[in-house]
């Protein structure tokens, strides 16, 4: 059962041996099939969160904007 209000990500990480960067990823909205690739994990929750973002602006759309 999906929920209207779920949000469901693939995260991928793997690591770099020659890089200055040790981790590298990509995060996929399952829903939409937007995907980002991160060269630091620190912005994995960044990517997460302007996801969220854009999903609210679409909803807030959908309603006929803010009343």
């Amino acid at each position: 059962m999906q929920r209207k209000n779920t949000q469901i990500y693939i995260v991928r990480l793997w690591k770099e041996t020659n890089s200055k960067q040790p981790w590298r990823g990509k995060i996929q909205n399952v829903r939409n099939g937007q995907s980002v690739t991160i060269a630091d994990l620190n912005k994995l929750a960044d990517c997460i969160r302007r996801s969220f973002d854009q999903e609210k602006k679409i909803q807030v759309k959908q309603k006929g904007g803010l009343r």
